[in-house]
């Protein structure tokens, strides 16, 4: 299957182009003073990798909302940029221009530059009728190749020391996610199938640990990263020419775990320390605050060779570093069994912490209190479940799945089916966002109310929304095997089906399901959202006991609303049932990174608000990674007065604003934030003052 390209789109008038790219569902647009022709132009005209690029006459570029720009020269020397709207004026020269938004795009002119901001616009402004070039590429990447690996440790070493291969450097800007390939896939056969165009990275660093499962598959994320090679050894250690450095204390399986992960993080934060003397010379909050702590030099260890950067970097306590580290994206407990060598590559593309811990049975996964006042979403089934719950270990993570038989409590389940499942989907995506909502209970209008007034404030974000109610079973079937992207069914689910007007749907009877993902929002639909799974939907969200309609309803809606705002299956489900002291019955099933829509602001965030008098608020920012803004993203509010970038992920800042500046703040878009314990959206909160 070819894979599909981002696409160029005029307006009418001539006066804007759209860059569109299918597969992320993002796109970037620009205006113009007047009409533009659009010709092709060469990607080798830019300093930066680019896929295509396109050429129009123009005297300026118009964006319709307040954007960061870089400038570099021709060559890739850095000269200037914008923050939080700052003006720049440059002389006559030729320059590249990074103004990526949703799609990473450069421009290329050769002129004077000024550029000009407001709160909800930025102007790059050229000499009248001046050629500017416009390079784009998608920021999606897929597996390159596949390694076929034999069923034993030995030969998944050998794989996984491979995976380094997909970095595009190794250079401390391979922190940046757009600079991180997708590992190779693995498939199990009788042989060790190496594609003869992979080739190790020489980073010259080997991670030695023992040939067991339970020790390879935490160290993938890491040797991904470092680009090292595995080594059998009883004695686990990372190792450079002229360093070592050993990971967990003897016999301490807990402790190995632990310190790969906690290495894997000691190591990438530096590295975004260090890439700040390279192309993108930034003023990082990081950087200022461990200078404070640390005097060495910078730029010294940009200029090293991986091993030796590494080694350095490890001379320096963790604990040093510790409390200025994002929080990580994602903790990974997986079964160490031969079934899920094939996960490896997806975790450690996403650089999971991944762990082999030791499971206990749940004592409890009913958490919904007894109501007089409401009514269970399927009283007639209350409690009954086919399946034992797990508890697994706390993890200082965003998000936390688990991957293997058992069924988690609180957390997502992943599938090494629904990674697969995902990546051929996002081949075959076109189109806008189309959305289901089935109602099969006449008593349960209050969701699909709230859910159309949400779709109706969406109208401008290529979405759509169909409200079926009491579809039949043959209905149900046909819709799960159509082109909808997402289907939020209402009404009540039992282990062995999914009610309709006629019966009861069974989804463990069918297979090759079309539909990307669901809300199964009802009782226990915990067993038939896995078969949806299963059956071809790339993840799910589903409940493991009974619930109560009216916290169904409330969590239903925000998490479809977070959904639509682009935040991740798994990282929307978080947030909504945060809110509910009965949420924990919410899990994801299957692929939880799933993000079906576009965030405008690219990098999700929630804002937590307090008052501290009439007219000063505080704000604590809280960001989300997803698959396109993933570790290593810089992230910046749109603050009067904020002029500094900070690492994405979990917690940012906290800052306290006027009145007037969070009016500011909060005019682009809606965003959501969290005032007095309640999750509601910035437009909402606004209009209480």
């Amino acid at each position: 299957m070819s894979v599909k390209k981002p696409e160029v789109r005029s307006s009418e008038d001539r006066r804007e182009l759209e860059i569109w790219d299918p597969i992320e569902r993002s796109s970037v647009g620009f205006g113009f003073p007047g009409p533009v022709e659009v010709r092709s132009s060469d990607p080798e005209l830019f300093h930066f990798p680019v896929d295509h690029a396109v050429c129009v006459e123009t005297g300026a570029i118009e964006f319709d909302s307040l954007q960061d720009v870089q400038i570099w020269t021709a060559d890739g020397e850095f000269v200037a940029e914008t923050t939080n709207g700052s003006p720049v004026e440059l002389p006559q020269d030729t320059y590249l221009i990074d103004c990526s938004e949703g799609i990473k795009t450069y421009l290329r002119v050769d002129s004077s530059v000024a550029v000009r901001s407001d709160l909800f616009s930025t102007t790059i402004e050229f000499k009248p009728q001046t050629e500017l070039h416009i390079g784009y590429r998608s920021m999606h990447d897929h597996p390159a190749a596949e390694i076929q690996v034999q069923a034993d440790p030995y030969s998944v070493m050998d794989a996984v020391s491979y995976f380094g291969s997909a970095l595009k450097t190794l250079s401390s800007e391979r922190s940046y996610p757009t600079l991180r390939g997708h590992p190779p896939t693995i498939s199990i056969g009788e042989t060790t199938d190496i594609p003869s165009d992979l080739s190790r990275p020489q980073s010259g660093i080997q991670l030695y640990c023992p040939p067991q499962y339970r020790y390879i598959f935490p160290a993938a994320s890491l040797a991904y990263y470092l680009g090292a090679t595995l080594v059998p050894s009883w004695n686990a250690r990372l190792v450079g020419p002229d360093w070592e450095y050993e990971l967990g204390e003897s016999g301490s399986v807990k402790a190995y775990d632990s310190d790969v992960a906690r290495t894997l993080q000691h190591v990438f934060f530096l590295d975004c320390i260090v890439r700040t003397e390279g192309y993108y010379p930034t003023q990082l909050h990081e950087r200022t605050e461990l200078e404070k702590r640390h005097s060495f030099d910078i730029k010294s260890l940009y200029d090293m060779s991986i091993s030796d950067r590494i080694g350095r970097y490890l001379e320096i306590p963790f604990e040093d570093l510790v409390d200025l580290l994002p929080e990580w994206r994602l903790t990974a407990d997986i079964q160490p069994d031969q079934e899920y060598i094939k996960a490896l590559p997806y975790l450690a593309g996403d650089l999971a912490a991944i762990r082999c811990p030791e499971l206990e049975i749940a004592s409890n996964t009913k958490s919904t209190p007894e109501s007089v006042n409401d009514f269970l979403r399927d009283a007639s089934t209350a409690g009954a479940t086919e399946r034992t719950f797990v508890d697994m270990p706390d993890a200082a993570s965003v998000e936390h799945t688990w991957i293997g038989d058992a069924d988690p409590i609180k957390i997502g389940k992943t599938t090494v089916q629904s990674f697969e499942t995902r990546l051929s989907r996002e081949l075959e995506r076109e189109g806008d966002l189309e959305i289901a909502v089935v109602v099969n209970d006449d008593a349960m209008t209050t969701e699909r109310e709230l859910l159309e007034d949400i779709f109706e404030a969406l109208r401008e974000r290529n979405v759509s929304m169909t409200i079926l109610q009491n579809l039949t079973t043959e209905a149900l079937q046909e819709l799960l095997y159509s082109d909808v992207d997402f289907v939020h069914y209402v009404g009540h689910v039992t282990p062995d089906g999914i009610q309709c007007a006629d019966g009861f749907f069974d989804a463990c009877e069918f297979d090759g399901f079309s539909v990307d993902a669901f809300i199964l929002n009802g009782c226990a639909s915990y067993t038939q959202g896995h078969a949806l799974v299963d059956a071809g939907c790339v993840g799910g969200v589903v409940t493991t006991s009974e619930v109560l309609n009216a916290p169904a309803v409330d969590i239903g809606a925000k998490f479809i609303r977070l959904l639509m705002d682009g935040f991740s299956l798994r990282s929307a489900i978080d947030i909504a049932r945060e809110q509910r002291l009965v949420g924990n019955q919410y899990m994801v099933i299957g692929e939880g990174n799933l993000q079906l829509a576009e965030e405008t602001n690219v990098t999700p965030f929630v804002c937590q608000i307090d008052d501290t008098d009439e007219n000063q608020f505080e704000i604590a920012i809280e960001t989300y990674p997803t698959k396109k803004s993933d570790m290593g993203t810089l992230f910046i509010p749109y603050i009067p007065g904020v002029d500094k970038r900070y690492l994405s992920s979990g917690y940012i800042d906290t800052i306290t604003v006027s009145k007037d500046d969070l009016n500011t703040f909060f005019s682009s878009t809606p965003i959501p934030v969290i005032y007095h314990d309640t999750l509601l959206w910035s437009d909402e909160f606004v209009s209480q003052w």
